[in-house]
This record gives C-alpha cells, sequence and structure tokens, in this order.
C-alpha cells in the first residue's frame, strides 16, 4: 500500500483581499464564512506585523514541515512525500492565505494520480514543480 503525503506551498500571510473574475464567487464566499484569516490575523495579534517577517515565519514553517515529510518518506519504502513548495508563488495563485486556487489545486491532483497508477519512477519525494 502506497501512503502518500504532501506539504503546502510557502502561503503568503496577507490581509489583501482576493477577487477574480474566473471566480467571482471568491470573495463573497470568504466575507460569508469569514475564511482566510488563518496567518496575518494570528500573526498580528501576537505584535508580528510586518508583512516579510511574517512571510519570511510562515515560510520557515512550511519548509521544516516538509523537511520532516521528507524524513518520512525517506525512512519507509512505502512512503511518499509530495513536495508542493513552488506551485503557487504569487498572490493571486492563493484562494485565501491557506488555500490554492483550482489550477493549482489539479497539478497537485495530477502528481496524486501519476504516483498511484506507477506513472513516476520510485522516489520518495516528488516534486510537483517538476
Amino acid at each position: 500500500m502506497k501512503i502518500i503525503v504532501h506539504g503546502y506551498d510557502y502561503a503568503i500571510p496577507s490581509f489583501k483581499k482576493r477577487f477574480s473574475l474566473k471566480n467571482v464567487c471568491q470573495y463573497p464566499l470568504n466575507k460569508l464564512i469569514d475564511t482566510g484569516k488563518w496567518l496575518a490575523r494570528p500573526l498580528s495579534i501576537k505584535g508580528i506585523t510586518d508583512p516579510e517577517t511574517q512571510r519570511k515565519i510562515v515560510k520557515f514553517m512550511i519548509f521544516e514541515f516538509n523537511e520532516m515529510l521528507k524524513t518520512v518518506a525517506d525512512e519507509f519504502d512505502n512512503v511518499y512525500h509530495l513536495d508542493c513548495r513552488s506551485i503557487a508563488p504569487n498572490h493571486d495563485d492563493w484562494f485565501d492565505e491557506l488555500h490554492l486556487k483550482p489550477h493549482n489545486f489539479r497539478k497537485v491532483a495530477g502528481v496524486y494520480s501519476k504516483l498511484i497508477n506507477g506513472e513516476i519512477p520510485k522516489q520518495n519525494t516528488i516534486r510537483v514543480v517538476d
């Protein structure tokens, strides 16, 4: 049995509202259910208000999380780590602070599918952007 884990990309803490003509329901949906406030708000509450410092902290946390997943994948033959870092480098690549837009989720899903179907040579860490 294959066990597949994946890490996040480097999320971008921001209070900036997102709107896209491709996804006109994005802003009203985020507003209605009060989503998209998982990173910038808690960091600001802790007194970390500089956007660059916030981004560096989140990048460090995501980096360490992915490295931990890679270590686990390296220890077991049936564990695979999908490394999603760098698939969404821009603010507009994100639905909100923490969730990718559908076109980026499709990239991740495509790698899941190829891995499950044996279309990717044996390796413990697979970079989604490759």
